[in-house]
């Protein structure tokens, strides 16, 4: 029987054969695909002008946000907070295919009550040259500082 060989699609010269069809396979076949991921994170600042809730979203490796529909952040509604932006706060920029860079949204708030934030965030993202897809995450941000004990 005669075994005919191709290159691989990856340019790289075709892998030597020692009788073992997993090594083989190993140097044809492409390695895992990239995971598309986003890491969200919120915190509070205290700064002069009062308290502001920012969200940030930081995407990793070849992942990259897109800019429409972008990113929406909705604090959950709740007696004792002040918003004082426009809610849900959204973030777009049509006509441009990803964000270079991750994005931090500020959203200043005037009243607090001292309980803990609930934050749903929506955003769309893309692995470079594949798949996008949408991602929503909810975060519980505490408002006071941590104490040491």
């Amino acid at each position: 029987m005669a075994i005919a060989w191709a290159a691989p699609a990856t340019g790289q010269p075709l892998p030597a054969f020692d009788g073992r069809v997993d090594r083989l396979l190993q140097g044809l076949a492409p390695g895992k695909a990239a995971k598309p991921e986003v890491d969200v994170t919120a915190w509070i600042d205290r700064a002069p002008g009062g308290p502001v809730l920012r969200v940030a979203l930081e995407p990793v490796g070849d992942t990259r946000l897109v800019p429409e529909p972008g990113i929406a952040v909705t604090p959950r509604e709740r007696p004792g907070i002040d918003w004082r932006v426009e809610l849900p706060l959204v973030v777009t920029e049509p006509g441009r295919d990803y964000w270079p860079a991750g994005k931090t949204l500020a959203l200043p708030f005037a009243a607090e009550d001292g309980r803990p934030i609930t934050v749903d965030v929506t955003y769309a993202y893309c692995l470079i040259g594949a798949q996008c897809f949408y991602g929503d995450r909810s975060l519980d941000v505490p408002t006071r500082p941590p104490v040491a004990n």
